[in-house]
């Protein structure tokens, strides 16, 4: 009886979660409804759906999990710390068939700085106004292998770079949240000029950008 009683309350667990496949309607993991919000940076240029009870990280926890100098300007991160989202908006111009070379040449660099590192798939995605560009990989800290999406793609004519990390272990759940996050960006300066729709549930504003010089690849 108590192995039906399991398989039952499995069953439950899978419609429940079957209900729940994207931003929009929440989506599960480790067994918990991860809700969302849309976030506006940049001076409002772009949005994007993120975990609501995400958090802006510790300057100081930033500069520990990111001890590079160029690290992201924006880390948002759940509440232990161990899934984070990342943003940078890089003072680059890029158009949209740029993206693909893009991604590939910042996917060689990163692998020629660290050869640890395992890539496993790189592909794009439509994202609700434009296209973006995504790979993923295994990378080591310093007790424990990470989880690694990565993403570009443009605003306002220019590039912005995001990422999704975590630890390994919990990565396939998280993989598809990141990917249904990329899909939900959304280029205001387009809603603008189109006189088109413009987004609702603002929940943060984080305006700060930077201008950084397109690295040498």
């Amino acid at each position: 009886m108590e192995k039906i009683d399991e398989v039952v309350l499995e069953l439950r667990r899978e419609l429940e979660k079957s209900k729940h496949t994207n931003v929009y309607t929440g989506m599960y993991a480790n067994r918990q409804l991860i809700r969302f919000q849309r976030f506006f940076f940049f001076q409002d240029k772009m949005s994007i759906m993120l975990p609501e009870d995400f958090q802006e990280m510790d300057p100081d926890m930033a500069r520990f999990k990111y001890p590079a100098e160029n690290r992201p300007e924006l880390i948002l991160t759940s509440e232990d710390s161990t899934v984070n989202f990342t943003l940078k908006y890089v003072d680059v111009p890029v158009r949209e068939e740029e993206l693909l070379s893009a991604a590939g040449q910042l996917r060689a660099v990163m692998g020629r700085l660290n050869p640890s590192n395992l890539f496993f798939e790189s592909d794009t995605l439509e994202r609700e106004d434009g296209m973006a560009v995504w790979f993923d990989y295994k990378s080591y800290a310093l007790d424990d292998a990470m989880y690694n999406f990565m993403y570009l793609t443009d605003i306002d004519g220019h590039l912005l770079q995001g990422a999704c990390n975590c630890p390994f272990a919990i990565y396939k759940e998280w993989k598809e949240i990141a990917r249904q996050v990329v899909m939900s960006v959304r280029d205001r300066t387009k809603e603008e000029s189109n006189g088109g729709k413009t987004d609702s549930n603002r929940t943060l504003s984080y305006t700060k950008s930077v201008n950084v010089p397109q690295p040498a690849i």
